[in-house]
């Protein structure tokens, strides 16, 4: 009995890993979830089935932070050991609202973004929505501030990094939170907010994922994120047209 309680002690002792999966709480998995065992533990991102590996653990009780583009983030109670195998994470997609006119409008006009944000490729934002919410503010301060987008555009510990920004399909010239540069490399100087439709962010998606063949290689990564604006008079042929 004595061996037995000491080979107990030493299994409990010894590190563990977690798989687990990361999915959507309409049942699809969500490819790029980030998490980070709380305060500063082992990190782990979810492939494209939703699948992570998280460890190594010593036995005890974890609170792990669960980030992705588009969805709430939460943080869930992790026990180990008890939680090695098949430790399943819903998230909630972030709410949107949008009036039925336009929303109508851009599955007219948009298709393919309207697919992306239902398969919950990356995150998705509405220029009118986001005048409502920051009047008066341009563009860039927009997605320097808005909590939707700006935890995965925010590059300050990466410093060779940098957002690419594309509009209506056309790479532009432009660096992303600095205001001390040049006007013209302001993303305000080529569009107004006013003018938005329609704003995507992917951070972890890959160029099959994004579904647009114009977009180049080593976009839509955590270096790299791309952002993709819409402005309301662009209008997009559907996948199949293509």
């Amino acid at each position: 009995m004595l061996f037995m309680a000491a080979a107990g002690q030493l299994l409990a002792q010894q590190p563990t890993y977690v798989y687990g999966r990361v999915v959507a709480e309409d049942g699809p998995p969500l490819q790029g979830a980030q998490l980070q065992v709380l305060p500063t533990g082992p990190r782990a991102e979810t492939d494209p089935q939703g699948a992570f590996t998280l460890g190594p653990l010593a036995a005890g009780t974890y609170r792990v932070r669960v980030r992705r583009l588009g969805f709430q983030p939460d943080t869930v109670t992790l026990k180990v050991p008890g939680a090695e195998a098949d430790f399943v994470i819903h998230l909630t997609a972030a709410p949107q609202t949008l009036d039925p006119v336009f929303s109508s409008a851009l599955e007219q006009d948009l298709p393919r973004v309207m697919d992306r944000m239902r398969e919950h490729l990356g995150a998705t934002v509405f220029g009118p929505e986001l005048m409502k919410q920051y009047p008066g503010i341009a563009i860039d301060g927009i997605l320097a501030t808005d909590s939707a987008v700006e935890p995965f555009t925010r590059l300050e510990s990466w410093p060779r990094c940098h957002a690419l920004v594309f509009l209506n399909g056309k790479q532009l010239p432009v660096v992303l939170h600095d205001h001390s540069i040049h006007p013209d490399m302001e993303i305000r100087s080529w569009v107004r907010m006013k003018d938005v439709a329609v704003i995507e962010v992917y951070q972890f998606a890959r160029r099959s994922d994004i579904l647009e063949p114009w977009i180049p290689r080593g976009a839509g990564t955590k270096c790299n994120p791309a952002i993709l604006i819409w402005t309301k008079d662009f209008k997009q042929k559907p996948y199949k047209g293509n």
